[in-house]
């Protein structure tokens, strides 16, 4: 849900607050692992280990799509 131009919150909100800055659409709670839309996660940038980040960990080698994926085998020795 769209926030009421008078609230705090600097992106989306849901019924008790703030969603995570990292929430793309919405969010069911202040977390960002809380970010939704319909059943799936979205989230603003990447998505890793079932939370919206700004950008994938350093030790991830790959990115598809949304999703930060490591794949040991893309890794240099």
């Amino acid at each position: 849900m769209k926030c009421d131009p008078s609230s705090t919150c600097p992106g989306r909100c849901y019924k008790f607050g703030c969603c995570h800055p990292e929430c793309a659409v919405g969010c069911f709670g202040p977390f960002e692992t809380d970010c939704i839309v319909s059943i799936i996660m979205m989230c603003k940038y990447f998505k890793h280990d079932g939370r919206c980040v700004s950008s994938c960990p350093t030790d991830i080698t790959y990115r598809e799509a949304q999703f930060c994926v490591d794949i040991p085998f893309f890794k240099q020795p």
